[in-house]
């Protein structure tokens, strides 16, 4: 069973169905937030990219490498098929 996962539009966090605080602007502009901290910090109108614990500041400040993390999750899945296929018979 998939579970369709959204992220925070704050933080970047991810939320799992049934949590998180849904707020809907005057403009019909649909916001998803992870807890009621990230919604505070956006009507206050902070900027993500200058908490350290948001994916915006991470990636910004080059914390973590995306493409690096991708490219190793390759190599490890076509290891494990040429594992697979030249094992013995």
């Amino acid at each position: 069973m998939v579970l369709k996962t959204e992220l925070c539009r704050f933080s970047g966090a991810k939320i799992y169905p049934g949590r998180g605080i849904r707020f809907i602007r005057s403009d019909s502009q649909v916001f998803l937030f992870a807890n009621s901290k990230c919604k505070r910090y956006f009507h206050n109108r902070l900027k993500p990219s200058k908490l350290t614990w948001t994916a915006m500041y991470r990636k910004q400040h080059k914390k973590v490498d995306f493409a690096s993390f991708v490219v190793n999750l390759k190599h490890q899945i076509l290891s494990y098929k040429e594992e697979f296929c030249y094992g013995p018979i």
